[in-house]
């Protein structure tokens, strides 16, 4: 089995810079069409995200 280098390291398919997925669609403009990002709100439930963003954006910068 030919084994797939991968730098989308967002994706649920990637370990440790290999593709993990059983079968992969490729688009020659538009790269893996098998990418499935990772939730990081599934992976990190206790983290308000939002809240974060916002505390990090100040309007008096803009």
């Amino acid at each position: 089995m030919p084994r797939v280098r991968c730098y989308q390291t967002d994706c649920v398919y990637w370990k440790a810079g290999f593709c993990q997925a059983r079968e992969i669609e490729l688009d020659p403009e538009g790269g893996c069409l098998t990418v499935e990002l990772e939730d990081f709100g599934a992976r990190y439930p206790d983290t308000d995200w939002e809240d974060e963003l916002l505390d990090e954006f100040d309007e008096e910068d803009w």
